[in-house]
């Protein structure tokens, strides 16, 4: 269920609702919501001038109401542009700030508005922009355009009069200057993007664990402990088919310096559209993580690398965005201890301090699980859990140890944002409709 912001006669609601509703959403035209509360996502449709930029923060409920939305949001044209701190087309009317930066009046000798059909230049992968090409047409109506003050936040680019920003993206919100219900067949896919962002995660993360080409399971990651499961891909087509919307998949070969799956991941990820699939396993360099996500990945997850190599973290943070890059930290020991290396070499870091390096190196998210529990059938580490909510507020994924729905459960309720789970899927004891059924992150 996909909620369109209606503020007034000024908004295009009726086309975008048209064209969600071709791709197969379902839509509602809202006045006013808090927080996304029922919905799975949110547009915010061009409104006409900056001048009306208050009235969206107020059917947001204000600036409290807008950090509390936690779903994808995606603005469109004026949408865009309200992300941003101020605009010269209204210079004493505040922005949502979501952005930093400001909205300018084009500059150059061009015809203003901008009417019709313009290249978009794609500056860095987001999965807004999955299996679009660079340099696609899209259908411009405007005189403003956006500059943020940081590269990071810039996905695509279009050149009239002066190079200027065309899509955007501040954490869960996304812009796009452009229309894309006006857009043809590039605009329609950009929008199923969307609706595949806004369906991509299950309380329940189903993991696994690849080697040599097979699905395989480790107890505590030890070598000598492999229990294989079959084919990766074929598990891939069971999860997406079931209606999971986010796989995690750890590359052992990587991990422990042995090869690389990543052939495996592309082959996963065009037989599985609607299957995100956040991809760990020896991502210690600017390039592996680069690799990764131009092969299908939606995020990569990082572990080593940050406390061998943080500045390698930081850059892959900025350049493809904070929600690309996850961290993976693993426990183990009393008091727990980081491991990294396949879990073969302790960093000598405490939760606290593991925690802090990960949200300086300006990561999106962190998976937090234990390497006693991992595949012992003797239940998750809630203590560990507690303690990492307390520290932060980050999303945090649980795993290590999941034995039922009843664990997910726990774990969500203790401050988790979902928990990641293995050997209990692959037993078959549960039906996968009782992990489903634990509801979206």
């Amino acid at each position: 269920m996909i909620a369109i912001l209606d503020c007034g006669a000024a908004g295009n609601v009726t086309s975008v609702a048209n064209a969600f509703r071709r791709a197969g959403a379902e839509v509602k035209a809202v006045r006013r919501l808090d927080g996304a509360g029922g919905y799975d996502g949110l547009v915010i449709p061009g409104v006409g001038s900056f001048s009306t930029v208050p009235k969206i923060m107020a059917a947001l409920g204000g600036a409290g109401g807008i950090e509390k939305i936690s779903v994808p949001v995606l603005c469109i044209c004026l949408g865009m542009q309200a992300l941003f701190e101020s605009s010269e087309e209204s210079p004493k009317t505040k922005g949502l700030g979501t952005i930093a930066g400001k909205v300018q009046k084009i500059n150059g000798k061009v015809r203003l508005p901008q009417l019709g059909w313009n290249r978009v230049k794609i500056e860095r992968q987001d999965p807004l922009f999955a299996g679009i090409a660079d340099g696609e047409y899209f259908y411009f109506a405007n005189s403003f355009a956006a500059f943020p003050k940081s590269r990071g936040a810039v996905l695509c680019s279009t050149e009239y009069g002066q190079r200027f920003a065309s899509a955007v993206r501040g954490g869960n919100f996304w812009g796009v200057q452009f229309h894309p219900e006006k857009s043809g067949r590039a605009g329609q896919r950009l929008i199923g993007n969307f609706i595949r962002l806004c369906s991509s995660g299950n309380a329940a993360v189903p993991s696994m664990d690849i080697m040599g080409g097979r699905a395989v399971r480790l107890r505590q990651g030890r070598i000598g402990t492999e229990e294989f499961f079959g084919s990766p891909l074929a598990l891939a087509r069971k999860y997406e088919k079931a209606g999971f919307g986010l796989i995690h998949i750890v590359d052992m070969d990587a991990v422990f310096g042995r090869g690389s799956q990543i052939a495996l991941l592309r082959k996963i990820a065009f037989a599985c559209p609607r299957l995100s699939i956040q991809w760990a396993g020896g991502i210690r360099s600017f390039e592996a993580a680069k690799k990764a996500l131009d092969c299908g990945a939606r995020r990569v997850v990082v572990g080593t690398a940050l406390v061998s190599s943080p500045e390698i973290v930081r850059k892959c943070s900025e350049e493809f965005g904070s929600d690309r890059v996850w961290a993976s930290l693993d426990f183990s020991g009393k008091p727990p201890r980081m491991m990294v290396r396949g879990w073969k070499e302790s960093a000598s870091l405490g939760l606290k301090e593991a925690m802090g390096l990960a949200e300086s190196c300006g990561v999106g998210g962190m998976i937090i699980s234990s390497v006693d529990a991992d595949g012992m059938g003797s239940g998750p580490n809630f203590s560990l859990l507690k303690r990492a909510r307390a520290l932060s507020r980050m999303p945090i994924l649980l795993a290590g140890g999941m034995r039922s729905p009843d664990d997910v459960k726990s774990a969500i309720s203790l401050g988790a944002d979902g928990a990641i789970v293995g050997r209990a899927l692959y037993d078959r004891k549960i039906r996968m409709g009782e992990w489903l059924c634990l509801g979206k992150i």
